[in-house]
């Protein structure tokens, strides 16, 4: 019988710093195991669950930018909020599930959002960061279908390449 080699499987949106900083994270230290990463919309997780995230209650949000701040600092990653927070993240997601969610695409647009603090959900910035990373007017409006569909396995709790929760980890601790 052959089984299937190991895989971390990881489940993010671009509105979440704590994404861009596991992603970051995983960059600079690499599991040793290929790293799938699943683009998700977290905001539809939410409203599935009936919940608000953690940056639309005002004293978690406070909360949430400092711990950030601090988890950025004290691992030397550059951190600098987009001017509206949380935003519109579908922008960003459809231009990554356009480039192929490869990891360069996941790179330049956590950068962008949460290095560079620009606001990937205003329409000047996305359409710059299209010409920049060489995305034709035609497939600025990837299909979500890839976005969606994990997002939908998700809120029904059922197995997503794997997992069962977004948030589990499948690697070496």
């Amino acid at each position: 019988m052959n089984q299937a080699e190991p895989e971390a499987v990881f489940y993010f949106d671009t509105v979440s710093p704590f994404a861009y900083l596991a992603w970051k994270a995983l960059r600079r230290e690499p599991l040793g195991i290929p790293v799938k990463p699943v683009p998700v919309v977290f905001g539809a997780l939410l409203k599935h669950w009936k919940q608000l995230g953690p940056a639309e209650i005002p004293p978690k949000r406070v909360h949430t930018y400092r711990y950030c701040q601090w988890l950025a600092d004290k691992d030397a990653i550059p951190l600098t909020f987009p001017p509206a927070h949380p935003f519109l993240s579908l922008p960003s997601l459809r231009l990554i599930v356009a480039l192929g969610s490869t990891t360069a695409a996941i790179d330049d647009i956590f950068d962008r959002i949460f290095k560079a603090g620009r606001d990937l959900s205003s329409p000047d910035e996305i359409a710059s960061a299209c010409e920049a990373l060489g995305v034709p007017v035609r497939t600025r409006k990837a299909p979500f279908t890839k976005v969606y569909s994990a997002s939908r396995r998700l809120r029904s709790g059922r197995s997503c390449s794997g997992a069962t929760m977004p948030w589990e980890w499948h690697g070496t601790s």
